[in-house]
């Protein structure tokens, strides 16, 4: 959610807005179409709809691009938890900006060694899944947070003709991917469709429709509040804009970083069993619930694998925008757009009239659109150059 700011920023503020609100109905629609999928070919997971509609190919396709999902978000959480405690610590301890804890790449070091390894190596991680309702919670402050600091930001900015630019088309791929990787839930939508007491289609459709109205007005509160304190100079990381020294947003720093890392090892599980079932296939169950020796090394060793290679991806680059809208524009797209539409139609096809079938073409025919413009316009820009300073002008004032 701190990278929607950005989104506006690049996509124009007037096209920002309007993009939040057609993903959303786009996610909404894709949800429930997903669903229907399901009830039409008995399926009860997302991997086997697509088994059921598109065969092998597709299910491998989709088991791929739901291992990268995950792993580029935990690349995103090392990169914010990075960014972000570098600055809750000079500000805390009044540290020169040389200082060797100001070095994201040890601090990110530290936090994958002491706190999200061991803590990913929980093989039932059924006790973070509360942090969901925390993560909510959080985001309620840190809208609060932005508007209450709002008013000091927003008059030492250099407001010019670029801050009132409604449409910037360059930048609307990028932040199609940003905002789709933010509403992006398709991948446990079976489940919560299950938990639903007495789960039937109406009942899906309200639930879903109130869940992206919420997810949208948040969007919208914490994206216009970002981009208005901070205009065409806002950063992917939307703490990245903050003096150091602000108590208040170091709160929600803090926080948000606690959030997230406890998030990450969420992300991690998902990732380990992509791995897990590509490995042992049918019978990865009985491997899973064996407590041999052989069975503990293989799940130590794919998480070690899975958040090594996460650190050294998250050393790469500094740049969270980038990271999130390479995710959005590779894997959270197809996931959200392509393959509930092309799965419904291929199920339902037949008994559907050209009307009736516009809303699914049209979904699949954007979804390759933006993903494939996307990656162009990303390659052709090059990577981003972003602004980590610490004493920022306004900040001495």
């Amino acid at each position: 959610f701190t990278g929607i700011p950005y989104a506006i920023r690049q996509a124009g503020l007037g096209a920002g807005i309007f993009l939040i609100f057609l993903i959303g109905w786009i996610i909404d629609y894709s949800l429930i179409l997903m669903i229907k999928g399901g009830s039409m070919s008995g399926a009860k997971s997302y991997q086997e709809l697509v088994y059921n509609s598109l065969g092998s190919v597709g299910y491998y396709i989709l088991t791929a691009l739901q291992f990268i999902f995950p792993l580029v978000a935990m690349v995103s959480y090392n990169i914010i938890f990075g960014d972000t405690v570098t600055k809750v610590i000079v500000g805390i301890f009044e540290l020169p900006e040389d200082s060797i804890w100001n070095s994201r790449e040890l601090l990110i070091f530290l936090a994958t060694i002491f706190l999200t390894l061991p803590i990913s190596l929980y093989r039932n991680i059924s006790r973070l899944a509360k942090i969901s309702l925390i993560s909510l919670l959080l985001i309620g402050f840190i809208t609060i947070t932005i508007y209450v600091q709002m008013n000091f930001y927003h008059k030492h900015m250099n407001i010019n003709d670029a801050f009132w630019v409604f449409m910037k088309p360059a930048g609307i791929p990028e932040a199609i991917g940003i905002i789709t990787f933010g509403m992006m839930c398709h991948h446990n939508s079976f489940l919560l469709y299950e938990s639903l007491d007495e789960p039937s289609i109406p009942k899906w459709k309200s639930v879903t429709h109130v869940s992206i109205f919420v997810s949208v007005l948040c969007m919208i509160l914490l994206g216009l509040g970002g981009y208005f304190s901070f205009g065409s100079s806002v950063q992917g990381d939307l703490f990245n804009n903050y003096c150091w020294d602000d108590h208040l947003i170091n709160a929600s720093r803090t926080l948000f970083c606690i959030a997230i890392m406890f998030t990450y090892p969420i992300e991690c599980f998902v990732c380990r069993e992509v791995l897990l079932t590509v490995i042992f296939g049918s019978t990865y169950d009985v491997v899973q619930n064996m407590d041999s020796k052989k069975s503990i090394m293989y799940h130590i060793g794919i998480t070690v694998l899975i958040v090594t290679l996460t650190y050294l991806i998250s050393l790469v680059t500094n740049c969270l925008g980038v990271v999130l809208a390479l995710n959005g524009i590779l894997a959270a797209i197809p996931l959200a757009f392509i393959f509930p539409a092309i799965c419904y139609l291929k199920l339902n096809g037949d008994n559907l009239t050209k009307v009736q079938k516009f809303p699914s073409v049209f979904l699949v025919i954007f979804g390759i659109s933006v993903a494939i413009i996307g990656i162009a316009v990303l390659i052709s820009f090059g990577p981003e150059t972003c602004d980590h300073s610490f004493y920022r002008d306004y900040c001495s004032v």
